[in-house]
């Protein structure tokens, strides 16, 4: 049988488990028995795992005593931390693959027979599963309610966790009933599937974080499409350094979620009114606090390692510098654990499940009705036109750049990595070698200006720690740290020219001439 899983997965303890199991209104909900059963899965691949580096998962699975094989794909992530995904499942009669159910699949010319020859036990799940299925607004989702352990050689690492599963109706609703449940007894979002954890576990390979992957947007796209497109792709990225900064506290892990967060908040600008509405500023609301909550940690991390650290390795025999880089470490330390609790708190949960409610089902959407529709008309001509509402702000505030005092400088930079972002999102429909150079243009100008804005904060907050007197040592030390940096201005500034002179020569992607 082939067909597309829609998931959504939520990471619960015993405790939680048992509390909604016994919820009065999902079992108003319930439709049909509640059925419990002991799971035992075994995935396969071959030697150079061919099967999990393409994000291919294939199991068979002992439910007493049928053998079940399912064959499931990455799929797409869907906002919010669900997942839609092919999955081909065939009842077959033995403990391995079956070679005729495995090219019955979409996935046909990757079963070779040499692939499948060299098929073998990789890992394997056992799990205590008790499933309900419910009707909730005309959609039927099945809740497994799983227990048990991930089985990787030696390693193991306990499961638990709920899973829902959209068997029919909209996706909408799959984040509603994911919203009661999370109301009812917090969880986390479990991004990553057990077959994922499975061959992780058996690499024993650490997280790491992870850069945006680039758009999926394509030509003939509505724009309410498109939008989904790019809402997605940013959740997805902040999901993955999320799991990441939890697991390993890696502070890359912390800039990325930021980024992750600032380019939705791009996108939700620049389609502006075509999304407008109280959900849409909710979400603006959370998306803001999330932010506020992260924003001291990388701030932290860019202050020691970008404007003390290297006065430091000049004067590293000053032990006053390093008395001072000592109590900012402190400070860092202190705000990631800010950030730690914000990721861990119920509200960050419901804002990526809103976010996805939003996404997928929003009222925004309600406008594609109308064929008249900006968001139901294809993606290319707003494209342009927004690209081009952002070039010009660009242009028309960096004219006189070398000239600009700081504040006017840091402006710039915020409407190039505006418009980057912009780029980004509908860089597939226009000329790769293009797009590749423009975005290398304006990557290189919001670097070298954040640069120089990372100087004019650092040096008030240097003044700040001066004005407030305390331990003398620290206000010898700032006076140095700043005195250092105020040197570079001249230079910095001139090398932020260089991509400045380019951009203002260069062909927009967007101009077809």
């Amino acid at each position: 049988m082939s067909h597309r899983e829609i998931e959504l997965k939520l990471l619960a303890d015993a405790a939680t488990i048992r509390r909604l199991r016994r919820l009065p209104w999902l079992k108003t909900l319930q439709r049909g028995k509640t059925t419990t059963r002991a799971l035992r899965s075994v995935y396969f691949d071959t030697p150079d795992r061919c099967l999990s580096d393409a994000r291919i998962a294939l199991r068979v699975r002992s439910v007493g005593h049928q053998r079940i094989q399912t064959v499931k794909t990455a799929g797409t992530s869907l906002g919010g931390g669900a997942s839609d995904r092919g999955e081909w499942e065939s009842e077959i009669t033995g403990d391995t693959p079956d070679h005729a159910a495995l090219l019955a699949t979409d996935l046909a010319e990757l079963f070779t027979d040499d692939v499948v020859a060299a098929l073998q036990p990789a890992m394997a799940t056992e799990v205590k599963r008790t499933t309900v299925t419910i009707d909730l607004d005309g959609a039927e989702i099945e809740i497994a309610f799983d227990q048990g352990e991930i089985i990787a050689g030696t390693a193991r690492e306990p499961i638990s966790e709920v899973e829902l599963e959209l068997k029919s109706g909209s996706r909408q609703i799959l984040y509603e009933l994911a919203l009661r449940l999370h109301a009812a007894a917090p969880m986390r979002i479990g991004h990553v599937n057990k077959a994922e954890r499975g061959f992780r576990l058996l690499r024993d390979e650490p997280l790491r974080p992870s850069k945006w992957t680039g758009s999926t947007v394509s030509h003939g796209q509505s724009a309410a499409a498109a939008f989904q497109c790019i809402a997605r792709g940013c959740i997805d990225h902040l999901a993955i350094n999320e799991e990441c900064l939890l697991s390993t506290g890696n502070a890359e892990a912390v800039h990325q979620i930021r980024v992750a967060l600032r380019r939705l908040r791009s996108a939700m600008s620049l389609f502006g009114a075509l999304i407008a509405g109280p959900e849409t500023d909710a979400l603006k609301d959370d998306l803001r606090w999330l932010l506020k909550q992260l924003g001291p940690a990388r701030d932290t991390d860019v202050f020691l390692s970008e404007i003390i650290e290297p006065v430091v390795a000049v004067f590293s025999s000053e032990p006053a510098l390093t008395a001072l880089h000592r109590a900012f470490a402190e400070e860092k330390a202190a705000h990631y654990q800010t950030a730690y609790a914000a990721l861990n708190a119920p509200r960050f949960t419901a804002l990526l499940l809103e976010l996805g409610r939003w996404i997928e089902g929003g009222a925004w959407l309600a406008a594609t009705s109308d064929e008249a529709s900006p968001l139901s008309q294809p993606i290319e001509s707003l494209a342009t036109a927004l690209l081009e509402r952002r070039d010009r702000k660009l242009t028309k505030a960096g004219k006189k750049l070398a000239k600009l005092p700081p504040a006017d400088r840091h402006a710039v930079r915020i409407l190039g990595k505006k418009l980057r972002y912009a780029l980004e999102f509908f860089a597939p429909l226009y000329s790769d070698k293009r797009s590749r150079k423009a975005l290398e243009t304006l990557a290189e100008l919001q670097d070298r200006l954040g640069v120089l804005n990372d100087i004019a904060v650092a040096e008030q907050r240097l003044n700040a720690r001066l004005d407030e007197g305390g331990d003398a040592r620290h206000g010898w030390a700032a006076g140095l740290v700043v005195g250092w940096h105020s040197a570079q201005t001249r230079k910095l500034l001139k090398q932020a020219e260089e991509p400045w002179d380019h951009w203002r020569d260069m062909t927009r992607p967007w101009h077809t001439s």
